[in-house]
């Protein structure tokens, strides 16, 4: 059975935010009985953020937020008189392993009730909410699904890839981070919408970071993990905000806070004065770094600004913001597809002109799109999620943008993540190294890689995989120690 709440309007100068409060109901995998796969298609916006807290041992808290238009779902009368109407919403969140299979799902269903046919048809309510689970360290996909049942409408939104880290207890770490339209503090006792508060914090989240050239302000949330170390005698953590353009070019330092290390954590919330920003594109940097500055941090959080216009397009801007591959330069585009192009390919793509280079990538994914019913290219969105992830982990620079062009990157980004790896970090003679086992493509598939210099240049020196290198001596080969770069 539904239950009904009572909702309070918050108005912000892109959006009027209706806040309500959902019943979660048991986990399920089934889509709802009533509801066809042929559905209308109903619009939500999405994002995620992981917050791996230490305190939550060995799972980090992943958070979905969702949104969409109350004008976009369909109420029916709850009584002769038409006092009231209601509206019935169910929500999905199922997390994908490595093989497809659901690894874990949140659900929540809720009415929406309004007094009269006019509200109804107003255009400037949005609903909020989001969907938690708890999950172990891995590499998911995950897929949000809201159903309005009154309609017959369904709508998706697809993560080509999530990964959840290893959680550290020692590193300092930014957590969580996410925009929203506006933040108060209102303490734990707060009596309202509880949903929307986060650690003290009454929270309207821009789950798409999208805002209008009309907001003055723009807010930030995340979290701060292991702040203190044993021993630790600094009494501070800096953290610098910076202003990206799109292609990650710099504007320029826009704040910077000290954070007292009188716990272990620390919950942030910023809000930024954007007023007379062009509209566009742009990427807030935060930097996190000790006093003894041996530990540090870096995040980017993108968010666009937008000029006030009809909801359809909105809708259509949204969609197209929301594609990670419309935040890429023509460089990082090029470079996605550096594993994927053939010579030929390749060689005419270098000919072109930049408007050219940007035609024939377009094109390129179009024919390359697995799923071409849809709006979602998730075959490019899992290379983004690689490119990203390799240039996070493997780059050998500050900036994090050349782990893809490593052997290791290369490896990551044509087939994906490893079933197994095994780190050989202290070995009793010769270079650390790493061995990532492949299942998939064969029984004792593997790749090895050493750490040439003892620099943590790792490359590879042995595959099995059919047309990488193969070198049965490997082993003997780390033993021998470190080798100069041109040997």
């Amino acid at each position: 059975m539904n239950r009904i709440f009572n909702f309070v309007n918050y108005k912000s100068n892109l959006l009027a935010i209706l806040i309500f409060v959902l019943l979660t109901i048991p986990k399920t995998k089934a889509q709802p009985n009533n509801v066809s796969e042929s559905t209308e298609i109903l619009d939500i916006y999405a994002g995620f953020s992981v917050f791996g807290n230490p305190l939550y041992d060995s799972v980090s808290l992943l958070e979905c937020r969702y949104s969409f238009n109350r004008s976009k779902v369909e109420f029916y009368a709850t009584d002769s008189t038409e006092s009231s109407f209601t509206a019935e919403i169910s929500a999905y969140f199922d997390v994908y392993d490595s093989t497809g299979l659901i690894f874990d799902s949140a659900s929540s269903t809720f009415g929406i009730r309004v007094n009269s046919r006019g509200e109804i048809t107003e255009k400037d309510i949005k609903i909020f909410d989001k969907l938690s689970l708890l999950v172990k360290p891995g590499h998911y996909s995950a897929r949000l699904t809201i159903y309005d049942l009154v309609g017959q409408k369904k709508g998706e939104f697809f993560f080509g890839e999530v990964t959840i880290d290893p959680i550290s207890k020692t590193d300092l770490k930014i957590g969580g981070a996410f925009m929203a339209y506006e933040t108060k503090y209102v303490g734990e006792l707060y009596e309202g919408n509880k949903r929307l508060v986060k650690n003290g914090y009454l929270i309207y989240p821009s789950p798409n970071g999208i805002y209008s050239t009309e907001d003055s302000t723009v807010s930030i949330y995340y979290e701060l993990y292991n702040i203190s170390e044993p021993y630790d005698s600094t009494q501070s953590v800096s953290v610098k905000y910076s202003a990206l353009k799109r292609d990650s070019t710099f504007i320029g330092e826009i704040a910077s806070r000290e954070i007292i290390k009188t716990t272990n954590s620390a919950v942030v919330v910023e809000t930024f004065n954007v007023f007379g920003w062009a509209p566009g594109v742009y990427h807030i940097e935060i930097v996190a770094e000790d006093d003894s500055a041996t530990r540090t941090d870096r995040i980017i959080v993108p968010f666009a600004i937008i000029t006030p216009i009809t909801k359809e397009s909105l809708r259509l801007t949204q969609e197209k913001i929301v594609d990670p591959y419309e935040l890429m330069s023509l460089k990082e585009k090029t470079n996605l597809v550096t594993y994927l192009l053939t010579p030929q390919q390749k060689k005419t793509l270098k000919l072109l002109s930049d408007i050219g280079k940007n035609n024939f990538l377009e094109q390129y994914w179009k024919d390359n799109d697995s799923t071409k019913n849809t709006s979602i290219n998730e075959t490019r969105l899992m290379m983004i999620e690689r490119y990203n992830f390799v240039n996070k982990y493997f780059s050998a620079d500050f900036k994090k943008d050349n782990g893809w062009s490593t052997d290791r990157g290369r490896i990551f980004m044509t087939y994906g993540y490893w079933d197994e790896k095994d780190d050989i970090s202290h070995p009793r003679a010769g270079n650390p190294y790493v061995v990532w086992y492949y299942r998939w493509l064969g029984a004792g598939k593997l790749f090895v890689f050493e750490d040439w210099t003892g620099t943590s240049d790792y490359r590879l020196v042995h595959s099995n995989v059919y047309g990488e290198m193969f070198n049965p001596s490997w082993e003997d080969l780390i033993q021998e120690g470190p080798r100069l770069d041109h040997e």
